[in-house]
């Protein structure tokens, strides 16, 4: 599996957030995600929506909020002619980082 991450530069957050996200990096070198839709799943990502997930890892990530341990979600996205694929978005335990990858 081959990984090409770039760091993003986004605007500041129009929502409030749980917490920081610290630097981003994307990988959507097969799949590239438009600016809207980085925006919209990094606010579900900061306010807690999780996306598709098991009960167990929202728990976890539940005590991940509160004693500051790594936050993971996970969406389907649809992409022009792709189909669906699926976005995994990993904030540090830190906060001092945060990254997205898209899986086939």
């Amino acid at each position: 599996m081959k990984f090409n991450f770039r760091l993003l530069s986004l605007p500041a957050f129009k929502h409030k957030t749980l917490f920081s996200c610290g630097s981003i990096l994307l990988d959507d070198s097969e799949n590239k995600l438009s600016s809207d839709a980085l925006q919209t799943l990094l606010k579900r990502h900061t306010t807690s929506d999780w996306g598709n997930i098991s009960r167990n890892l929202r728990q976890t990530n539940k005590y991940a909020l509160e004693y500051h341990n790594s936050l993971l979600s996970c969406y389907f996205h649809p992409f022009a002619g792709a189909g669906i694929r699926m976005v995994i978005i990993d904030t540090h335990a830190d906060r001092s980082q945060t990254v997205i990858s898209v899986h086939a």
